[in-house]
């Protein structure tokens, strides 16, 4: 299982960050073309976020209704509770039209960061999804600590290719200075709140993500769906001489800055207007107008400025950008399994054969118990404000 399968990996070391640069942004857009990540998997530059979709017919319907209009990217979280209706729509479309192609998004709560709780939060969600494996997977919130050993078990999963990119949510330069500390790759994706209200406030985040290929996916792109702020004159103007609706030049405006998009709402009209936003351009002068409209939406949560770095249980863990992988069979003895962060009431020859040492008779694999001290505790997640889903309202987009 995961947690067996990590013991070997803690003493091999993590790799190395790809020099893969991020194709930020195309001079020809459609609604089929993709990002290419710093790890060289490629992600779609427009999906349907779930956030607030209640679980059950309400998420699936829109799910499908998204797939139908060419939607291939759906963003979910385990917060949300709505990942296996994400799954079954998935499914029962791709069965219904033999077809493969999806590329989904998760995240983890706060509640499950450390090392052993991420390994069981993504089985979790494999499960729940029905994928393996997972398209996207990120860290929520920075609130939940313990960053770096919830990193690691990132990188972890996607080694072990129960993953394929891995990133981040809500995290502020700080935060991904600390996780990349040792040689850790830097995250492919940092979701935050991004839209011309706050543009010019995290704009020395953008940079920093741009100058470390790490794309920016954006959340509140459509001014989470507040009246106040969709009715202003500048924006109804604008849309009026496009002949667009606001959220379709909202969106095209991150678009145009590089950033990946994911709308979100559950009205099929609204689903199929959101994407078509890649037969028309936003002037230069319009952009900068846009970059420069300010407010506060009094919304979202802010972990990006709010939270502490709290990096977890890391003295125990190697050097990972000095250590390589050994071609021979790994031996192992006390003194280097205490040297490599593995608990002391570990024997020598509890070890999986699966990793070049079949368990001596007798033994049994390591119970839970005498699993790693990944870790001290963190606190527990309270939770964000939501907010109700007003139908009268433009849609919020996916909050986190």
């Amino acid at each position: 299982n995961l947690r067996s399968r990590a013991l070997l990996f803690l003493c091999l070391g993590l790799g190395s960050d790809s020099s893969n640069a991020l194709s930020l942004r195309a001079t020809k857009l459609t609604q089929d073309s993709t990002y290419t990540l710093n790890d060289n998997n490629t992600i779609p530059v427009i999906g349907l976020g779930v956030y607030l979709s209640e679980p059950g017919n309400e998420t699936h319907n829109a799910v499908t209704w998204a797939l139908q209009a060419g939607y291939r990217l759906f963003d979910t979280a385990a917060m949300y509770d709505n990942e296996e209706d994400v799954g079954d729509a998935i499914a029962d479309y791709q069965e219904e039209h033999n077809e493969t192609k999806s590329f989904i998004t998760t995240k983890i709560i706060p509640d499950d960061h450390g090392f052993e709780e991420v390994l069981d939060a993504c089985d979790g969600s494999i499960d729940k999804l029905g994928v393996d494996p997972i398209d996207l997977y990120l860290i929520h919130s920075p609130e939940g600590e313990k960053l770096v050993e919830t990193y690691d078990a990132l990188i972890y999963l996607q080694k072990e290719e129960f993953v394929k990119s891995i990133g981040v949510s809500n995290f502020g330069v700080a935060h991904l200075e600390a996780i990349t500390t040792d040689g850790r790759p830097h995250p492919a994706v940092n979701q935050i709140e991004m839209h011309p209200l706050i543009y010019q406030k995290r704009k020395a985040l953008v940079e920093y993500c741009q100058n470390h290929n790490i794309l920016i996916q954006a959340y509140g792109s459509m001014l989470a769906g507040k009246q106040e702020w969709l009715e202003k004159p500048l924006i109804v103007d604008m849309a009026k001489k496009y002949k667009r609706t606001v959220s379709q030049v909202l969106l095209r405006w991150a678009l145009q800055h590089g950033f990946q998009v994911i709308p979100k709402s559950v009205q099929k009209e609204r689903i199929e207007s959101n994407i078509k936003v890649f037969d028309f351009e936003l002037s230069d002068a319009d952009m900068t107008t846009l970059d420069n409209w300010s407010g506060d939406l009094e919304k979202y949560w802010n972990p990006v400025d709010e939270v502490a770095v709290d990096l977890g249980e890391t003295t125990n863990w190697p050097d990972f950008a000095e250590m390589e992988v050994p071609d021979e069979e790994l031996e192992f003895d006390e003194e280097d399994m205490l040297e490599d962060g593995l608990d002391e009431d570990t024997e020598d020859g509890e070890w999986d054969e699966e990793y070049g040492e079949e368990l001596e008779e007798g033994e049994e694999e390591f119970e839970e118990g005498e699993e790693l001290e990944m870790g001290g505790e963190g606190e527990e997640h309270d939770g964000e404000e939501e907010g109700e889903d007003d139908d009268d309202e433009e849609d919020e987009e996916e909050e986190l």
